[in-house]
This record gives structure tokens, C-alpha cells and sequence, in this order.
């Protein structure tokens, strides 16, 4: 074995987090393990689950319904109202109703058609100049 060369023994009755502790600091790799990755998929599940649950308490079934609609033809649309909606909502607030959704959309639209303007600027070819000569003169 070299000096540069570690190797850790795992104990009887020991198991995979006690081991990486025993790692040196770095040597533990950038690889999540399986549980570590397990545990953050349940994580963001829960969040998701908590978001929908959220959402659910609100807005009101014609809203949901329409969000619904729009989130299966633009997904990221109904995702900026939705983060709009959690930012906004109010503890014991009324319901959002469905009109609050299609004005929430409407603005939306209306940003992106200002952010979206395509001005054309056309560039004259050196057939297309005018110089004042015309063939149909002679």
C-alpha cells in the first residue's frame, strides 16, 4: 500500500452513513447516494403535494378547472399564475374566483406581446438602390 493510498475496514454492524463519516473531508465523492437522492424526491413530492393542497383551498372549482385547462396547453403559463396566486394569498381570504384567473392570463399575454415585439429593419441591396436611373426613360 502506498502513503497516498487510504483504505477504511467497515466494522460488523455497521451501516453506510457511519461508513461515509468515517470518510476524510472530500473524500466522500460528489455522488449523491440512493437515499440521499430518495430522500429528495420525497421532499419535492411533499412540496408539490402541499402546493396542490394550497391551491385546492384558494381557489374556487371554476378557477381550478380553468387552470387546469390551461396548464395542459401551456404549462408554464398556469405555473407563473399559480406562483402568482401563492405569493398573494391572504390567510382566510375568500376564494379566487375564475375571472381573477382570466384577468391574471390576460396579463400575463400582454407582457409577453410587449416583451416579444420584433422590430424589421430591411437593409437595401445593391439592385434595389434608386439612383434616380431608369431604363424605361430610353
Amino acid at each position: 500500500m502506498s502513503p497516498t493510498e487510504i483504505s477504511f475496514v467497515a466494522l460488523p454492524g455497521s451501516d453506510a452513513a457511519t461508513a461515509d463519516s468515517m470518510m476524510p473531508a472530500g473524500m466522500s465523492g460528489g455522488m449523491p447516494s440512493m437515499e440521499q437522492a430518495k430522500e429528495k424526491q420525497e421532499k419535492a413530492a411533499a412540496m408539490e403535494e402541499q402546493r396542490r393542497a394550497t391551491l385546492v383551498a384558494i381557489l374556487s372549482p371554476e378557477a381550478r378547472a380553468r387552470l387546469q385547462r390551461v396548464a395542459m396547453v401551456k404549462p408554464e403559463k398556469a405555473r407563473q399564475v399559480e406562483e402568482f396566486l401563492l405569493r398573494q394569498r391572504k390567510p382566510g381570504g375568500d376564494k379566487v374566483p375564475e375571472g381573477a384567473i382570466i384577468r391574471l392570463l390576460e396579463s400575463i399575454a400582454e407582457q409577453e406581446a410587449k416583451a416579444a415585439k420584433v422590430t424589421v429593419v430591411r437593409k437595401m441591396a445593391i439592385d434595389d438602390e434608386d439612383d434616380g436611373f431608369d431604363e424605361d426613360d430610353f
